[in-house]
């Protein structure tokens, strides 16, 4: 799979499947959100730091994620979601999860309370692939 992609995921979840929003009052995103909570690992493009997050929605060109740390707006990163095999009649012992890679833009970053811990929010829209 290319960077920057549509996610593959279990069968059944399809996000590439989204209606467009079109244009709906002050809402300016194109696909609709699957809130979904998943582990992922996410850092600046190209450097060997990342750090451990978790998405609160996915659309088809991009994500929202929660992370300990704040990361410049307008900065390339690359996100890796880590998806349970539990659960999806995965039996292979080597199949431990899905995994989806993606290169993105962020598009904003805002300083979030959840459950007690300080952290931000992000919203990333995926790099159009190219072939």
């Amino acid at each position: 799979m290319m960077a920057g992609c549509i996610l593959d995921g279990p069968p059944g979840f399809d996000v590439a499947a989204a209606p467009p929003l079109g244009d709906i009052g002050r809402e300016r995103r194109r696909h609709a959100r699957v809130p979904v909570s998943i582990r992922a690992v996410c850092g600046y493009f190209n450097s060997a730091v990342s750090h451990g997050v978790t998405t609160v929605n996915l659309s088809r060109d991009g994500l929202s994620i929660i992370a300990p740390v704040a990361f410049r707006q307008g900065a390339p990163v690359t996100v890796r979601l880590v998806w349970p095999a539990a659960g999806w009649g995965v039996r292979s012992p080597e199949a431990i999860a899905f995994r989806h890679l993606g290169v993105a833009e962020v598009k904003w970053c805002v300083p979030t309370a959840t459950s007690g811990e300080a952290g931000f929010t992000l919203g990333l829209r995926y790099f159009p692939c190219t072939r």
